[in-house]
């Protein structure tokens, strides 16, 4: 088991998050910013790996490109399934 001293900045932080009624105790927060570290981690790894092959590949097929229209109303579509499964 690993133990781990924070300052008083970090423990008010801590504290917040707590009241907030979202975690149920310190490590249930610390889990939670390690989750955002690991998630960090692979977003970097997508940009600098993943981002330059597709652009490679859209760079000698532009058409598998997807109109900024498509984009726009596929996160419309979405948008409407979310608030229809949140009623």
């Amino acid at each position: 088991m690993l133990n781990v001293a924070l300052g008083k900045e970090d423990e008010e932080f801590v504290r917040k998050q707590l009241e907030t009624g979202q975690y149920t105790d310190a490590a249930d927060v610390v889990r939670a910013g390690l989750k955002l570290l690991e998630d960090e981690g692979a977003l970097e790894r997508w940009i600098d790996e993943e981002l330059p092959a597709r652009y490679d590949a859209y760079l000698k097929d532009p058409s598998i490109g997807i109109s900024a229209e498509d984009v726009r109303a596929r996160f419309e579509a979405k948008r409407k399934r979310h608030a229809a499964e949140s009623k």
